[in-house]
């Protein structure tokens, strides 16, 4: 089970952590992996993640899964992508990167359209906030362009999502509005995909 952390500017640790917990004790490997942005290995390491929002920070989650399975850690035909938020929208981007990697995508209160939630941002806090200077920090100019918006999007590559998906999000969260997962669903139904929202 890949697990990517939210954030990004976050990490995982040796702490508890009930959803890891409760798969590791139904057999699952769980990979919870830092990758480049995350945060505890100091500013050079998180910096590695700005620009690369949809990119090498996603490459890194792949990479992480791969050797796993070279490892023997993981079966390569059973692994299912799952987190939120940002983690969400990483396990989001796996299918579409490598298509051949994950067979399942949960995706809980995701962004899945990094533009649009870009938009809502500067709406809900202003275009001087703090809160869009973290995330300009992490997409970069990437929003700007055309065709980099469509290349980070997992609602632009739906089509591509051949994998069920399971979308989680709550209604009322004020992170990542609950539109960000409706849309993907009525994109993905659209385009002959297996996928539920809850």
């Amino acid at each position: 089970l890949h697990m990517p952390h939210g954030g990004p500017f976050a990490r995982d640790d040796a702490s508890f952590d009930w959803w890891g917990a409760y798969f590791a004790q139904r057999g699952y490997a769980v990979l919870q992996p830092n990758f480049r942005g995350s945060d505890g290995y100091g500013l050079e390491f998180r910096r590695k993640g700005f620009g690369e929002f949809g990119g090498a920070m996603i490459d890194d989650i792949i990479d992480g899964a791969k050797y796993l399975v070279s490892k023997g850690v993981a079966d390569g035909s059973r692994i299912c992508a799952m987190a939120a938020s940002y983690g969400g929208y990483a396990s989001l981007m796996v299918p579409i990167r490598d298509p051949s990697l994950a067979r399942c995508v949960i995706g809980v209160n995701s962004v899945t359209e990094p533009s649009t939630h870009i938009s809502e941002i500067v709406k809900r806090y202003g275009k001087d906030s703090m809160t869009l200077e973290f995330w300009d920090d992490y997409i970069g100019d990437r929003f700007r362009d055309t065709a980099e918006k469509a290349a980070i999007s997992p609602l632009r590559n739906a089509q591509g999502i051949r994998v069920p998906v399971l979308l989680l999000h709550g209604s009322l969260d004020t992170t990542v509005f609950v539109e960000q997962s409706r849309t993907l669903r009525d994109r993905l139904a659209a385009s002959g995909g297996n996928v539920r929202l809850v």
